[in-house]
């Protein structure tokens, strides 16, 4: 008898294991599905939002004139702020899900608060918040160029101002981004975004 107990003892427990293990299955799956489904709704959202700036910086006019020899050039952009560089430019994968975005920016991973300064002389053509991008400064360089600064926390600058190289145009935060406190930071030339890792000075390709 003594045996027949152990041995329904021992299939209860293996029964017992075997529900635990169904069940633990169970909800890793609902949890990679949730995941899933959050990714491909930040992907739809990033390309919402990068269709709104577009579409905000066709409407807004420019006309700003740099002084001589100011301007962006390649290789010769300062550092807009701190920080490394945390999600590149242009199209990327997310290696566990497969979902595909484009990256018309880099993202900088930066302390929150520190500041954030204007890259070249410019004026504002907004400050204020933008839908997936939180609190954003977008500046216009003259030369066909742009630059866009976002996720800020606080903006120190009012839309149409004149600002000089290195002016303090607001502070790191994480108003709209998915990270961390960080700096969203796009280059645009004739209207199209470039890869600012092209334009950055080496240190800040670098991330130092």
């Amino acid at each position: 008898m003594s045996e027949i107990r152990s041995a329904r003892r021992e299939i209860g427990a293996r029964q017992e294991r075997m529900r635990r293990s169904s069940v633990e299955r169970h909800n890793l799956m609902s949890m990679l599905r949730a995941r899933s489904d959050s990714e491909l709704r930040r992907a739809e959202e990033l390309r919402r939002a990068a269709r709104r700036l577009e579409q905000a910086l066709e409407r807004m006019p420019s006309g700003f004139t740099p002084a001589a020899g100011e301007g962006l050039w390649p290789g010769a952009v300062p550092w807009p702020v701190e920080g490394r560089i945390r999600n590149g430019f242009g199209p990327q994968v997310d290696p566990e899900f497969g979902t595909r975005i484009r990256r018309t920016g880099i993202e900088i991973a930066a302390a929150a608060g520190a500041p954030v300064r204007a890259v070249a002389s410019g004026r504002v053509l907004f400050a204020g918040w933008f839908r997936g991008y939180g609190q954003l400064v977008i500046l216009d360089h003259g030369q066909d160029s742009v630059t866009v600064s976002g996720y800020l926390e606080e903006i120190a600058v009012d839309a149409g101002a004149t600002l000089k190289r290195g002016h303090a145009i607001g502070t790191v935060g994480e108003t709209g981004s998915p990270s961390g406190p960080g700096l969203y930071f796009e280059i645009r030339r004739e209207g199209k975004p470039v890869d600012p890792q092209g334009w950055l000075e080496s240190r800040a390709q670098e991330g130092k």
